[in-house]
C-alpha cells in the first residue's frame, strides 16, 4: 500500500485542481479521510480476515462500487445544505469524493507488493495490479516504520512518482488560473 501521506496530498491536490475556490477546512479533511478509509480493512487481520477474502486487504473497500456509494452517503450527508440531492453540486461533489476513494486504489495498484486491487468488487474479486508498479509498497506501521531505511525508500518512490508529477500538475493549472485571470477582457 501507499502510505497515507501520499493519498492524503493526492486528495488535497486534487481539491485545488478540480475547484477554483478555496476548499472549507471540512471539506479538506472529508476528502483526506475519503482517501485514506480504504485502508480501514487492515482491521480485518485482528479479526482472522484473510487479506485474498472479500473483506480483506485491498478488496472490497478498495473496488469502485465502494467509492461510488461512500462518495454518495459523504455528500448526501455532509454537504446537504451546500448541495443538494441530485442537485448540479450534488454531482460534483459526489464525483470528486468518488475520484479521492477511487484514488486509493489506483494508486496502491502501482505498488511492487502485495496481491492487487480488487476494483470490481463484490461482483468479480479478481485482484489487478497496472503493468507498471513503480510505488514502493509500504510496510503497514506507524511513523516508526516510515522514518526507518526502508520508509525512508518508500517515501523517495512516492516522492518520485506521485507527489512530484501531482504537484507539477497543481503548478500548471495553478498558473494557468492566474494567467487567465490576468488576461480577461472586460465586457
Amino acid at each position: 500500500m501507499a502510505t497515507v501521506i501520499t493519498h492524503a496530498f493526492v486528495a488535497l491536490s486534487a481539491g485545488k485542481i478540480c475547484f477554483e475556490r478555496r476548499m472549507s477546512a471540512r471539506f479538506a479533511v472529508v476528502a483526506v479521510v475519503c482517501s485514506a478509509v480504504p485502508d480501514l480493512d487492515v482491521l480485518g487481520f485482528s479479526y482472522d480476515i484473510a487479506y485474498g477474502d472479500l473483506w480483506g486487504h485491498r478488496g472490497m473497500t478498495h473496488s469502485l462500487l465502494f467509492a461510488a456509494l461512500l462518495s454518495v452517503v459523504v455528500v448526501s450527508w455532509l454537504f446537504r445544505e451546500e448541495a443538494p440531492f441530485r442537485s448540479g453540486a450534488w454531482w460534483r461533489y459526489v464525483t470528486f469524493f468518488f475520484a479521492v476513494t477511487a484514488s486509493h486504489g489506483f494508486i496502491d495498484a502501482f505498488t511492487d507488493g502485495g496481491l492487487g486491487i480488487a476494483f470490481f468488487s463484490p461482483f468479480d474479486t479478481t485482484r489487478y495490479f497496472m503493468p507498471w508498479r513503480p510505488l514502493v509498497v509500504s510496510d503497514i506501521g506507524g511513523l516508526e516504520t516510515l522514518l526507518s531505511y526502508d520508509g525512508k525508500i518508500v517515501l523517495r518512490s512516492e516522492f518520485t512518482w506521485v507527489w512530484a508529477p501531482v504537484a507539477v500538475t497543481l503548478a500548471l493549472v495553478v498558473g494557468a488560473r492566474i494567467w487567465r485571470k490576468g488576461h480577461r477582457h472586460p465586457s
